[in-house]
């Protein structure tokens, strides 16, 4: 309620309503919203927070897909005086500009040189131009990229072709790696058999000749996080968030440069906010276990970590 509101559900003047309040020690927080869990979430979350209490991450990688926007509305200007409020105009409030990345990342390991930045990559094709454009100077024939839906067999290929040779050629010193997926639908077969899931399918993939073998690296299992549990994967738990931070408050409008820009936050993470964030994601298991499974928990720091602001 606006303070307006409590002065007329209340019959008091406004004023009288900020001293009580502040006499008091209330405190103004924005609001948040966290999933819904069912009976049957908690408990899963409950016991598998269990089995990884201790767990140090390594060998282990967090995969996940986000959107990435060229502009928001939200942010504050610093003006001089006399200037005016300068107006963004867009061609469209609705549909703005934006570029989904594949992201996959791992906790740092110092002893073989690696930063724990498995590989980011745009979920895209290539494909010929039907006509020129003279603004861009592209002419007909030649190759553009678009963007296109993340769907199973999107995912499949991705995998196939980008993350699973990343994820060998980064932790080739591992001997069996664990990959955690969420339940989002590409991430799922679109097959009406329930024996042919993603995670069958991409172990099948392994198992291709060209795959197979020490000498094409380690093993590799693919496990399905909880269900509404965002904060069980270090991607969600605040590397997203970290890297649009990172973004310059400028953007380029154009989305192959765009993409290059956020291919460049992704390449310049600090190994030590990484290895950090997947400390925070050994917390939020105490935590878990702490609220039997639920979400209802402020989400832990560690304070001799340093902010993004600063």
């Amino acid at each position: 309620m606006t303070f307006a509101e409590i002065e007329e559900a209340l019959g008091l003047p406004r004023a009288t309503v900020c001293r009580h309040m502040k006499r008091n020690k209330w405190r103004i927080v924005g609001k948040s919203t966290r999933p819904a869990l069912s009976d049957a979430m908690r408990e899963a979350r409950y016991e598998w927070a269990q089995n990884n209490v201790g767990n140090p991450w390594v060998e282990h990688v967090d995969l996940d897909e986000k959107w990435f926007y060229v502009y928001t509305h939200t942010g504050k200007l610093k003006l001089p005086p006399g200037a005016e409020k300068p107006k963004q105009r867009l061609c469209s409030k609705r549909f703005i500009g934006k570029v989904m990345l594949l992201c996959a990342i791992a906790r740092p390991d110092a002893r073989h040189n690696f930063d724990g930045l498995v590989g980011a990559w745009r979920v895209c094709e290539q494909v010929p131009a039907r006509r020129g454009d003279r603004r861009t100077g592209l002419k007909k024939g030649e190759m553009r990229t678009i963007d296109v839906a993340m769907d199973a067999n999107k995912f499949e290929s991705m995998m196939r072709n980008l993350v699973i040779p990343a994820i060998r050629d980064k932790l080739k010193n591992a001997k069996t790696i664990t990959v955690q997926m969420d339940n989002a639908t590409p991430h799922k077969s679109k097959s009406k058999d329930k024996n042919d899931t993603m995670e069958k399918r991409l172990q099948d993939v392994l198992k291709a000749p060209r795959l197979r073998g020490k000498q094409h690296g380690p093993d590799i299992v693919f496990l399905r996080q909880v269900p509404n549990s965002p904060d069980t994967n270090a991607c969600d738990l605040g590397f997203f968030k970290s890297i649009d931070s990172r973004l310059p408050k400028r953007r380029d409008f154009n989305l192959d440069r765009f993409t290059q820009q956020c291919l460049e936050s992704f390449r310049a993470y600090p190994p030590e906010k990484l290895n950090a964030l997947f400390d925070t994601k050994s917390r939020v298991l105490l935590s878990i276990v702490e609220a039997e499974g639920g979400n209802d928990y402020a989400l832990p720091h560690r304070r001799d970590v340093v902010s993004d602001s600063e």
